[in-house]
């Protein structure tokens, strides 16, 4: 279920208004599948052994801890490595029987409060280093590789292939 993040990121400038573009496109992304999606959310056939209801969960509990692991670079007394629970679907008992709409109104809510988060933050913020379970990261990769690599590239695509079956 994880991105490949072990892989090489690109390791050029990136802005905070790209950075806001990425975020944008990932809801919109999945944001447009939801309506697609409702008939299958309790599918049987398993991307990568998660149904669309675990995928969803891991999507949104993704995106709620950027900022948590953004801290990690922008506290200065942070010490030691950036914790990431890798591979868990962040599942909360109210995903079982939720409709459509509470993955719709808990995806937006995350959506909007990590725009304003990566909105706030000062352009140097993103050269900030940390040491991640995949090396010294800047904040900028990080954030491409939550943002773009995991959320919108795999579980996006995986969202989309119960739609397009």
């Amino acid at each position: 279920m994880a991105t490949n993040i072990e892989e090489p990121i690109a390791r050029t400038a990136v802005t905070i208004d790209q950075i806001l573009d990425i975020i944008d496109a990932a809801y919109v992304r999945i944001d447009s599948l939801l309506d697609d999606l409702d008939p299958y959310l309790d599918s049987t056939v398993y991307a990568g052994e998660w149904n669309p209801r675990r995928i969803l969960s891991h999507i949104i509990g993704a995106w709620q801890r950027v900022p948590v692991h953004a801290a990690f670079f922008l506290d200065t007394s942070s010490a030691g490595e950036v914790p990431m629970q890798l591979h868990n679907d962040y599942w909360i008992e109210e995903w079982a029987t939720a409709p459509i709409a509470a993955f719709r109104t808990a995806l937006k809510a995350t959506y909007l409060g990590n725009l304003h988060f990566v909105s706030e933050l000062d352009p140097a913020d993103l050269d900030r280093t940390a040491v991640t379970p995949f090396g010294e990261w800047t904040l900028a990769e990080l954030f491409v590789v939550c943002y773009n690599n995991h959320i919108y590239s795999t579980h996006a695509a995986q969202l989309e292939a119960f739609v397009n079956r």
